[in-house]
């Protein structure tokens, strides 16, 4: 999905747009963050696929602002893997 308005966007307006969609089940949906310009419609594409990327194989609509670890591990596992190492390694070598 993509608008084009000569205004900033509201990013709450894509809660609505994501509200609005009737997909049947087991359908995706990503929705990628605002971007300002024609120039950026690349990197809205973009954001948009990584979104998609994010959505459960099951369906349902992924608003990419709202799933940014999701995005993270998608985009780079490896990345992914070494922040989840860096915040929950602490908890492994805690005693039950």
């Amino acid at each position: 999905i993509l608008r084009l308005t000569g205004e900033p966007g509201d990013p709450g307006e894509l809660h609505a747009i994501a509200a609005a969609l009737d997909a049947p089940a087991g359908t995706r949906a990503g929705i990628g963050s605002v971007v300002e310009g024609l120039a950026a419609l690349g990197d809205a594409r973009r954001l948009a696929e990584t979104a998609l990327r994010a959505c459960p194989a099951s369906g349902g609509t992924v608003l990419l602002d709202e799933h940014l670890p999701d995005a993270l591990v998608v985009t780079s596992p490896a990345l992914g893997s070494a922040l989840a190492d860096r915040v929950l390694g602490p908890l492994d070598r805690l005693d039950p």
